[in-house]
């Protein structure tokens, strides 16, 4: 009897000690990332942009405007407590819960003396963390107005087929095409079905059917060379950063563009978010001392 006594008393203590564990256990990856970028919209309107930053940047974050920018030498040259307002309209989070990105419309002020556009946050997992290694965000000619989405796209994604293909290789090709053939090819072969199109002097596009109907009259085409390629564990995002400029008939223009490649459910690579970025961003923003 005492034998049966002792063994519940160890059975009871083992429960004690592991339901916690457990419940930490299933605190998914996919929760802290969107948990993650709603905190900093929060915070960056509550206290400011620095503020946020001070929480969700690091060492490995890089500001893109038509150049890339250092995080400490842009963090340090932030005032205190300017805040913004930012409102996602997507999150996407890769299926083994290490690399995300988000993006949507921000604005600071009101009327002449405000500012708005598009941006982008690229997020990785640092140890336990969540942390934006990628910001970048568009200032918007004031003749277009200001847009907030309504609800927020929450996706969370799954790997079920291995890469058919490297992500570099169409990285590569996406260039040599897009000279050749223009934008409308490039959209419509390697656009995926939820292709986010972001630029200088428009709010951002979602969807192939649109944004392929756009570039049909779109002229020019860019060119340009990834410095840097990031990449979650499942290879189901895959992100290429670089500069670039434009060419064609359009006025030549400096910039930087991201691309993020995502793995549709046959394993084929293809293009989910196409930001460029021209100096005209960055010199609205030197207007505006941002």
């Amino acid at each position: 009897m005492r034998f049966k006594n002792f063994l519940l008393i160890v059975f009871c203590l083992a429960v004690m000690f592991t339901v916690p564990a457990f419940c930490e256990d299933n605190e998914t990856d996919e929760d802290n990332f969107f948990v993650s970028e709603e905190k900093f919209c929060e915070t960056i309107k509550s206290a400011g942009i620095k503020e946020a930053f001070a929480i969700f940047g690091s060492n490995q974050t890089t500001i893109v405007q038509s150049s890339s920018i250092g995080f400490k030498e842009w963090f340090n040259g932030l005032e205190d407590g300017r805040k913004m307002e930012f409102y996602p309209s997507k999150m996407v989070v890769s299926s083994s819960g290490d690399f995300g990105f988000s993006v949507g419309s921000w604005k600071e002020g009101e009327g002449t003396l405000g500012m708005w556009g598009n941006y982008l946050n690229v997020w990785k997992k640092i140890g336990l963390q969540w942390k934006i290694i990628i910001h970048s965000k568009t200032v918007l000619p004031p003749q277009i107005a200001f847009q907030k989405s309504k609800t927020t796209e929450k996706i969370e994604l799954s790997s079920e087929r291995k890469p058919s293909q490297s992500a570099s290789k169409k990285e590569e090709e996406f260039f040599s095409i897009l000279k050749d053939y223009g934008w409308a090819k490039i959209y419509n072969e390697f656009a995926d079905d939820d292709v986010i199109k972001i630029r200088s002097d428009a709010m951002l596009e979602k969807g192939k059917k649109g944004v392929f109907i756009k570039s049909v009259a779109e002229r020019g085409y860019i060119t340009g060379k990834p410095k840097k390629s990031i990449s979650s564990k499942s290879r189901d995002l895959v992100m290429f950063l670089g500069s670039a400029k434009t060419g064609g008939p359009t006025i030549t223009a400096q910039g930087s563009f991201i691309h993020i490649w995502k793995k549709d459910s046959e394993g084929n690579y293809k293009l989910f978010l196409d930001l460029f970025i021209s100096e005209r961003t960055t010199d609205r923003m030197r207007k505006k001392l941002l």
